[in-house]
């Protein structure tokens, strides 16, 4: 009798059905219907069809997700700026800087490199070159010294309003 490496057929004891043990059929925890189902397979009676779909990681994806990651922290950025300058500052001054400090905690946690640049790196793209984010070179090579310092500019500005 050869045992099968597929667990996903496996028999589950059924003790309520056994005979002699309370023949009224109580439910216990061996009933199928109390154990998770973790080998999802999509059919006809899920209505998802009969084909699994992955979704296979590329460059492409990860350059999208840091460009929307860019411009969300680009937008912090000039709104703590904004806030600094208006001496409006609000809830979401603090939430925007947040976020960039955070954004900079990851950096200076991963050795000043973005993840998802040494991600793209193992995705294959050229290593050395801003290639992992959808915006022209010569700014993409500019975006620490600009972004920092504008940043820097807003922090100075936005703790000056506050403790003056």
């Amino acid at each position: 009798m050869a045992l099968s490496s597929s667990t996903s057929h496996a028999p589950v004891a059924q003790l309520d059905r056994a005979p002699g043990f309370e023949p009224v059929g109580w439910g216990f925890n061996s009933l199928r219907a109390r154990h998770p189902v973790n080998d999802f397979q999509p059919g006809p009676a899920s209505g998802l069809g009969d084909e699994t779909r992955v979704v296979k990681l590329t460059v492409f994806h990860v350059k999208v997700v840091h460009t929307a990651i860019f411009w969300l922290l680009s937008a912090c950025v000039l709104y703590v700026l904004f806030s600094g300058i208006a001496n409006h500052i609000t809830t979401w001054t603090w939430i925007a800087m947040g976020l960039v400090l955070l954004e900079s905690v990851v950096l200076a946690a991963s050795g000043w490199t973005c993840p998802l640049t040494l991600l793209t790196e193992r995705l294959g793209a050229e290593r050395g070159s801003v290639t992992d984010i959808f915006l022209p070179r010569w700014f993409a090579d500019r975006i620490f010294p600009v972004c920092g310092t504008t940043y820097g500019v807003a922090l100075l500005l936005v703790l000056w309003r506050v403790f003056r």
